[in-house]
C-alpha cells in the first residue's frame, strides 16, 4: 500500500502527459499528501489546455478554530509518516498563487471530522 502511495505522489509532481492534454483535472485530499502542493499544481496547469479546469476539495489547515489549527500544526508532522497526509496546509491560498485564470473556492468545516474538519471545495480554470 506504501508503495502504491508513493509512486502516486511521484506522479503528481511529474505526470507522464503532454503538455495541454487534459481538459479536467480532480483533486480530492492529494495537495495534503504530494510533497510540495506547488509543484503538483504547476504541473497540473501544464497538463492543462488552456481554459481547462481543476475542480478540488481538500482538507487543509482551520481558518476559524485556532484550537483546531494549532492541533493540526503539531500532528502534520507525524501523520505525514503515519499516513502520508498533512492538516497544515493552507490549500486554498496555495491555489490561488499558482497561476490559474479564475479559482473560485469555499472554505467549510465538516463536523466531527477531528483533523480533518476544516475543507476547500473550489475549482479553476487554467
Amino acid at each position: 500500500m506504501r508503495d502504491t502511495f508513493l509512486t502516486f505522489k511521484l506522479q503528481a509532481e511529474d505526470m507522464p502527459l503532454a503538455d495541454q492534454c487534459i481538459d479536467i483535472a480532480v483533486s480530492v485530499c492529494v495537495l495534503c499528501s504530494v510533497r510540495d502542493a506547488g509543484v503538483t499544481l504547476k504541473e497540473i496547469r501544464r497538463v492543462l489546455k488552456p481554459g481547462g479546469r481543476l475542480f478540488f476539495w481538500e482538507h487543509v489547515c482551520s481558518e476559524t478554530d485556532s484550537g483546531l489549527a494549532s492541533n493540526q500544526k503539531e500532528a502534520s508532522t507525524e501523520e505525514e509518516v503515519r499516513w502520508g497526509c498533512r492538516y497544515d496546509r493552507k490549500t486554498l491560498r496555495t491555489i490561488r498563487k499558482a497561476g490559474f485564470s479564475q479559482v473560485h473556492g469555499s472554505y467549510f468545516e465538516i463536523p466531527d471530522l477531528g483533523l480533518m474538519a476544516s475543507t476547500v471545495l473550489g475549482s479553476a480554470v487554467n
